[in-house]
This record gives C-alpha cells, structure tokens and sequence, in this order.
C-alpha cells in the first residue's frame, strides 16, 4: 500500500511579535486539517505592510522559533526572511514546491482578514492552482470579499475557499497592542509564550518603536 504524501500546513505572517492567539491558531489548523506538520513562515519584506515590520526579520525569525519549541507539530521556515527584496507568496510556494517540500501535500493557512487582499496578490489564479487555501476566522473581520474573488480568481476556487473555513476562530489578539505593551514596559506574557516574551525582555525589542530594517 502506498503511504500518503506528507500533509504540512503553510502559516505565513510579520509575526511581529508572534502571540498565543497566532500559536493556538495553528495547532488548531494542523488538528483540523490533519497535517503531519505546522510551518510558521515569518514574512520577510512582505507587500501590504506599507511600514514595514517594527523589528528585524532576524528577531522575527528567531520568536517563531521559540514559539514553536514546545508543539512537536510546528516547525518554522526561514524561506521568506532569507530572500532578498519584497516578498511574495508566489515565489514562495514555487520554492518549495521545487525544493525542501517537493513531494508533500502543502496547504495555505490565511487569516479571515488577509483574504481581503488576496486579489490583489501577484498571480493570485497561480496561487491557488498550486495548493488549497484554507481561511482561520477572526472575529471582527470583515465578511470575505467574494465578488472580488470571484473575479480575481475564478469560481471554482473561490468555492473552494468558502468549503475551506475553519471552524476555529483566531482569537482576538493583536500584535500592535502587544508592541505598545511593550514600549512602555507593561507586562505582556499573557499575550505571547514565555520563550517569546524572554526573548523580547532580552534584547529589548519595541523599547524604540522606530521601525528596524533587516
């Protein structure tokens, strides 16, 4: 009998910081999506974020890390932060595609919010003709612009997306209310794992609310 190829759901974001509500979410998809695997993808220069992340891809990359040190489930790609330039899901998925997940069964996680501006990522018909999306609802979130999707991607996959909603919810946590926390030393470990905010406490991160470049 031949096995399945592995399953390995895509969770894509600034994380800036990473938070509970972010961690919950994904162990939530991997139970409900039946993955072998979680990635937690920090986004590097990503196209919608007109002011940038607050802090380094570098520190990105490393909270993710220690989010996930605790859930055998989740690992984290650094795939995004390494390349060069804006990044685009596009590029990513053909990546790894060809390379590190060439063989297994990926399957896009995307926020309810963030699907408001799926038409107008690049070459979004070819993204979701490479893998499945599915949607984590927030509450407050807009309803999904489906018209838009429609047109932006066609029918079928707009379809798709509607049988592909979670039945959990993204708890309402925000990472800009996390970083304010943070910039005038209130306590935030209710908001973020421990090994995160260890991290944030150690080097100090969003004390100066200027926005650091990679």
């Amino acid at each position: 009998m031949s096995r399945r190829p592995r399953r390995r759901v895509l969770y894509g974001g600034t994380f800036d910081p990473i938070h509970a509500a972010h961690v919950a979410v994904a162990m939530a998809a991997g139970h409900e999506l039946g993955a072998d695997v979680v990635s937690l993808i920090p986004a590097g220069d990503p196209p919608h974020k007109a002011d940038g992340p607050h802090v380094s891809g570098e520190h990105r990359l490393a909270m993710a890390c220690a989010a996930a040190t605790e859930y055998a489930i989740l690992d984290v790609l650094d795939i995004e932060v390494r390349r060069p330039g804006t990044t685009y899901t596009i590029d990513t998925l053909e990546e790894l595609l060809a390379g590190p997940c060439r063989g297994e069964s990926l399957i896009l996680l995307v926020g309810q919010d963030a699907l408001q501006l799926l038409p107008t990522w690049r070459r979004a018909r070819d993204v979701v003709s490479l893998v499945p999306i599915a949607v984590a609802p927030r509450p407050g979130a807009p309803e999904p612009p489906w018209g838009r999707l429609r047109e932006a991607i066609g029918d079928q996959a707009t379809e798709a997306l509607r049988q592909h909603v979670l039945r959990t919810p993204m708890e309402d946590v925000s990472s800009t209310a996390i970083r304010a926390r943070a910039a005038r030393g209130a306590p935030i470990r209710c908001w973020v794992p421990d090994p995160v905010a260890d991290y944030i406490e150690r080097h100090r991160l969003y004390a100066d609310r200027a926005p650091q470049r990679r």
